[in-house]
């Protein structure tokens, strides 16, 4: 069965690079995460990501990097969002996770900061769906799982079901 996970593509301000770097995502057939002066940890263990990470970052976010890096599977479902009351994209997983920070930077427009250089590859369909209040407000992690116990997940889960069979 798969597992059902939140991902901002990109930080939602400003609106029109987010909308650039989600396009783009949508036509490439990827989702892209940032934090590329950690270097490439793909495949690197969980400790070894903390520690990278906490060493580059002055923050604890470090657990949607190894989400990403780890815990996302073949075949796992994804919820591209924009915003907190925004899904922008539905997608299936296609691949392991990689990194490139050439590519991560072309994705800006050749921007050094806050390029996104860990990818995998998604088999996206385009869908929209715009909420009146925050479904995402218990998720502002750039990934975040989605399990039966969120908030709005029986919200969710009833229009995702206009595109996904759901087990």
């Amino acid at each position: 069965m798969p597992r059902y996970w939140v991902i901002a593509p990109y930080s939602h301000s400003p609106r029109h690079i987010f909308d650039a770097v989600w396009e783009w995502s949508l036509r490439n057939g990827l989702i892209t995460i940032g934090w590329h002066e950690a270097g490439n940890l793909v495949g690197a263990p969980k400790e070894e990501i903390r520690r990278r990470y906490l060493e580059t970052y002055d923050n604890q976010a470090y657990p949607s990097l190894q989400r990403f890096l780890h815990d996302i599977e073949i075949g796992d479902r994804v919820i591209a969002r924009g915003g907190l009351k925004r899904i922008v994209g539905l997608g299936t997983v296609e691949s392991s996770p990689y990194f490139d920070l050439e590519l991560g930077r072309a994705v800006t427009g050749g921007r050094d900061e806050n390029v996104h250089p860990n990818f995998m590859r998604i088999s996206w369909m385009k869908f929209e769906h715009d909420f009146h209040h925050s479904v995402f407000s218990g998720h502002l992690k750039t990934v975040t799982e989605l399990k039966g116990t969120d908030l709005h997940w029986p919200e969710l889960r009833n229009v995702l079901r206009e595109r996904w069979p759901m087990e």
